[in-house]
């Protein structure tokens, strides 16, 4: 991603994850899992997980990824409206095919990004930025706040592994 700044990457327990602020001056919070996690390959709408705004990102460490261009595939192939997004975006799946993505953080690793934005009705830009928000008001969800929901996001990524070591798959 172009637009933007990494504000900060860690590891919070087995998984990586990193904050960044877009452009528009609001806090985005991504958690990567490896292949064998539950959650690895599906779509966000596909995940019961519990962040600020749900689950608003999804993407493979490398350009390519076999789920990334059937889901990609499906949606052109039925798409109403914009179909041309989903074709201009699986040719640049499919030309960069295996390159590192570098997005959110290159690990250097096969993972499966999932993220959530602080860029919802009620939250604010952070304040000073040059965006702020049509609809006025909002809270700012500042570095402290996303690095929470973050810790949360682990937490719930670390159970939804154990749920599947010990009792079949679980989303």
């Amino acid at each position: 991603m172009s637009e933007g700044k990494l504000i900060e990457s860690s590891i919070l327990g087995d998984f990586p994850v990193a904050i960044w602020e877009t452009s528009l001056g609001h806090l985005c919070g991504y958690l990567g899992v490896p292949p064998a996690h539950p959650w690895y390959g599906h779509h966000y709408d596909d995940l019961n997980v519990d962040v600020h705004g749900g689950l608003t990102f999804e993407a493979a460490s490398r350009y390519g990824h076999p789920s990334t261009v059937a889901w990609l595939s499906e949606h052109e192939a039925t798409a109403t409206i914009a179909p041309s997004f989903y074709a201009r975006r699986l040719a640049h799946e499919q030309e960069y095919a295996g390159e590192a993505t570098n997005y959110p953080i290159e690990t250097e690793m096969d993972i499966w990004w999932l993220g959530f934005d602080c860029g919802h009705l009620g939250d604010a830009s952070r304040p000073g930025s040059n965006y702020q928000s049509p609809f006025g008001g909002g809270v700012f969800r500042d570095e402290a706040y996303v690095r929470s929901e973050l810790a949360d996001f682990a937490r719930q990524a670390a159970a939804a592994t154990m749920c599947v070591a010990g009792q079949g798959a679980a989303r």
